[in-house]
């Protein structure tokens, strides 16, 4: 908090002093000199109080104090949270932020608020959410708060949740064709890859389904890949493809809902 003041005009003032300040506020300077400066800076004091101050000029004899100043907080409400992204990812998203330009010093909190399961008043600049379902796009919105008050501003972030696609090869093709399923089981037929060929393809994403066992290598699995390939589009199971294994989904692929 600054106080400025113009200097009394009765008499020959042997300096000036501050009224009101805060118990244990700094005031600086303690006391100004005739010659001034003409002003006080107030450090402290609490953001969900108003201060009013004096100022005594001050005399050989006594002293002379003015008006009181119209009431004032050491802080004031901070504004719109500042860089809010957020990041997709499988059943999720990761919220990032950072304080709001007039409140770098801290003290300032957060209420988030849109869908998942995540925090509503984080603890730093961060918040991870859970629990979305893939192939959506999310909204949230976040103010940043102090004992002076909340954001007139809210910041909006959004995360697009459609699994990214990533490209792999069909394994295990050497004793018969393999077929491109229509769905996420072992029956129907949407493509077909000829017996020996190994083809690059698209998968979008992974999904649990009917249980398969390939009859040549005795592998089995009930983990779907969402293909596209030149020899049609569709599932093929995971047994049949040369993707990561060892978890569901198997990173970089996500689930596909």
């Amino acid at each position: 908090m600054e106080v400025v003041f113009t200097p009394s005009g009765q008499g020959e003032a042997t300096g000036y002093s501050l009224k009101g300040a805060p118990p244990g506020a700094d005031v600086t300077p303690a006391k100004a000199g005739p010659d001034g400066p003409y002003q006080f800076r107030i450090t402290g004091g609490r953001c969900d109080q108003e201060y009013t101050f004096r100022v005594a000029a001050e005399y050989d004899g006594g002293e002379a104090v003015s008006e009181p100043s119209i009431p004032v907080r050491p802080c004031v409400a901070p504004g719109k949270p500042a860089g809010f992204t957020a990041k997709g990812k499988n059943h999720g998203a990761d919220l990032t932020w950072s304080a709001p330009e007039n409140a770098k010093d801290g003290g300032v909190t957060y209420t988030l608020e849109g869908p998942g399961e995540h925090p509503s008043d984080p603890d730093g600049t961060g918040a991870e959410v859970t629990g979305l379902k893939n192939g959506q796009s999310y909204t949230w919105t976040l103010r940043a708060k102090n004992e002076a008050g909340e954001s007139q501003e809210r910041a909006e972030a959004t995360a697009d949740l459609r699994p990214p696609s990533a490209q792999f090869r069909n394994a295990n093709n050497d004793h018969r064709n393999t077929l491109i399923r229509p769905g996420p089981g072992p029956g129907g037929e949407a493509g077909r890859i000829p017996k020996g060929e190994y083809i690059t393809m698209t998968v979008i994403c992974q999904q649990r389904g009917a249980p398969y066992t390939d009859t040549d290598t005795g592998m089995s699995s009930n983990v779907w890949n969402k293909v596209e390939s030149s020899r049609g589009s569709g599932w093929l199971n995971d047994v049949l493809m040369d993707t990561p294994k060892g978890g569901f989904p198997a990173a970089p692929l996500w689930e596909c809902e």
